[in-house]
């Protein structure tokens, strides 16, 4: 992974560790489910040319009574799908959930780039 991608990591995790706490009660035993769609331009490495990239996305996020965060985010092309699934402590590569206040953000790896994920609930 280039340099820049990790720096870039870095320096999401740090500012938004500074506000971090335990899963709120609220969220505890809970499923969170969303999905949307992407369309975004990129190019390969090393060619001039932008192109235009359609996705759809699926996120599922459980957190446990315990407050401990399950996830699996799949994303799907016209050229396939690709689920990256995380648990604590698991192999499912680098990843983070974060809670402040009635954000949850989602922090995570991808081959060739990185996310972040948040979700602001309401106080209900």
């Amino acid at each position: 992974m280039p340099l820049a991608h990790l720096i870039s990591l870095l320096i999401m995790l740090l500012a938004t560790q500074a506000h971090a706490a335990g899963a709120p009660e609220a969220l505890k035993g809970k499923s969170v489910i969303l999905s949307w769609t992407e369309t975004r331009q990129q190019r390969h490495v090393g060619e001039p040319s932008f192109y235009s990239y359609n996705a759809s996305v699926s996120l599922n996020v459980y957190v446990s009574t315990a407050g401990r965060v399950f996830s699996r985010r799949t994303t799907s092309t016209r050229a396939g799908a690709g689920t990256i699934e995380r648990a604590p402590g698991g192999s499912g590569g680098q990843g983070k959930a974060l809670f402040a206040g009635q954000t949850m953000t989602l922090i995570g790896v991808t081959t060739g780039g990185a996310y972040r994920t948040s979700v602001d609930f309401d106080t209900s």
